[in-house]
């Protein structure tokens, strides 16, 4: 088992990387159907709460009073999106460990175990606190400040040796990979702008841009059309939808390794400073070879003294 910890928790953070994308293929398939069924659900809630405030900015004439209510819909959208994204990660983030250290597990039985009182805690933390910051608001940094923390919650809170405090616990596991965590959001940032990128510009255009016009869209706002709204903002958030999985695949492996070296404590500590011991047992006895052949006996001394003289 040590050997194991030991393994994880020497991985460079290029070999993080690629197992995230290697675990991303291996379980696209079992991990795609909650992401899908949630991130649907995501899109009736905003839909049936933010159709009104929508339309009611749309008929604003002061201009104040529309860029507020706009970006209201904004954050609330946001924040909606961001709690049921935190939600299906919660549920699938056993799972996804479990395949990813070798464990044999499904992810039904996983999902279940998932329920629990520590659930609401961690979608408090993560899924409102880390949405308001990340929606069109001030609060951008502290959201930048949780997420870097606190996101290893969605694995922790779950733990079978969890602790009461599991949430300081969280922060201490995370401690020193807080960069390392925003770059693997930025990759999985990255990947989906470009990705939707093409999307939009070529298959959204050339396949539903005249069914899905904003005229259209207007239409359906006005007459308060739930249906059609609901299709249009599947169909315009496909590649996120598709796309979802891999962030919490990326994630995995940078966990797995925090873990490890947590546990680990001291031990991983003194494994990284074995390279130096070793290469010191091996310069001490040069060293000690190095003195003993520059030391002379008394009878050497004194010939040498003897000739100098």
């Amino acid at each position: 088992m040590e050997t194991k910890l030991q393994s994880l928790a020497n991985k460079s953070f290029v070999n993080v990387l690629l197992d995230g994308f290697k675990l991303f293929e291996k379980c696209y398939l079992k991990l795609i159907l909650p992401f899908l069924l949630f991130q649907i659900i995501s899109i009736v809630v905003q839909v049936g709460l933010l159709t009104d405030l929508l339309l009611l900015s749309y008929k604003q004439t002061n201009d104040i009073t529309l860029i507020f209510l706009f970006y209201l819909t904004l954050s609330l959208q946001f924040l909606i999106g961001m709690v049921f994204s935190i939600l299906v990660m919660c549920l699938v983030s056993k799972f996804v460990y479990k395949t990813y250290i070798g464990v044999e597990t499904r992810l039904f039985e996983e999902c279940k175990k998932a329920f629990n009182s520590k659930l609401i805690l961690v979608i408090l933390i993560l899924g409102v606190c880390m949405g308001l910051g990340f929606s069109p608001s001030v609060l951008f940094i502290p959201g930048i400040i949780i997420f870097g923390f606190y996101i290893f919650l969605i694995f922790t809170y779950n733990s079978e040796n969890v602790k009461k405090k599991f949430v300081s616990e969280t922060k201490s596991i995370s401690k020193g990979s807080f960069w390392n965590t925003i770059f693997i959001a930025t990759i999985f940032i990255i990947t989906l702008f470009f990705i939707d990128l093409v999307y939009r510009t070529y298959l959204f255009n050339i396949l539903f841009l005249e069914a899905f016009n904003n005229q259209i869209y207007f239409r359906w706002l006005i007459n308060r059309n739930y249906l059609m709204l609901i299709i249009y903002e599947i169909i315009t958030n496909l590649p996120s939808m598709f796309l979802a999985p891999l962030f919490i695949c990326l994630l995995t492996p940078l966990f797995s390794r925090c873990k490890a070296r947590y546990e680990l404590g001291s031990k991983y500590n003194s494994t990284k400073e074995q390279p130096y011991a070793r290469e010191a047992l091996i310069q001490e006895p040069n060293s000690s070879k190095q003195n003993s052949a520059t030391q002379k006996s008394p009878w050497e001394l004194k010939i040498q003294q003897s000739k100098n003289q």
